[in-house]
């Protein structure tokens, strides 16, 4: 198994690759300067990664989500985490896991 990195125009995507080259998970992060999610942001991801067949996918948004993000997020099987969220997710981590989550994979 690998993990890949990448990102654009602020926003930052990890992508864990299982066998055959097949990606498993995805973790996209729209940072606070792009405001809410909404749902047409969502509709434009589902779409990608629905082409890619990624198997579940975690969508942090850390300035919050529209109630109309969140309900097609949950009609889509997407997870959605706010930044309150993402730091309960942080804070639950043993002090080794932490360390490797903010090292970048070194």
């Amino acid at each position: 198994m690998a993990v890949r990195a990448g990102g654009s125009e602020g926003y930052a995507w990890v992508a864990r690759v299982g066998e055959a080259g097949l990606t498993s998970v995805i973790v996209a992060c729209a940072p606070a300067s792009a405001g809410l999610v909404c749902a047409m942001r969502l509709r434009v991801f589902f779409g990608t990664i629905t082409i890619d067949g990624v198997g579940m996918v975690w969508y942090v948004g850390l300035a919050g989500c529209l109630s109309e993000a969140r309900e097609y997020a949950q009609t889509h099987g997407l997870v959605l985490i706010s930044r309150d969220g993402l730091r309960e997710q942080l804070r639950a981590l043993t002090e080794r896991d932490l360390a490797r989550a903010l090292s970048r994979g070194k």
